[in-house]
């Protein structure tokens, strides 16, 4: 099984380098994918990932990036 890596809205904000206001407000309207864990959201690390490689593409919406 592999376990995936879920980061905080603030741990996302660090390894994007983007603000932690920027990095809430693209997770709350939904333009990073994010999961609901409680009360609230997780960004799985994979994605980040799959963002840097792509040459930090900008973020308009989330759906591209979970193909």
């Amino acid at each position: 099984m592999t376990m995936t890596k879920l980061l905080t809205v603030p741990q996302f904000a660090t390894a994007t380098g983007l603000s932690d206001t920027l990095a809430r407000a693209l997770v709350n309207r939904g333009d990073v994918p994010s999961i609901l864990v409680g009360r609230r959201r997780r960004v799985d690390a994979r994605w980040i990932e799959k963002w840097v490689n792509l040459g930090n593409p900008e973020i308009t919406t989330g759906a591209e990036m979970t193909r």
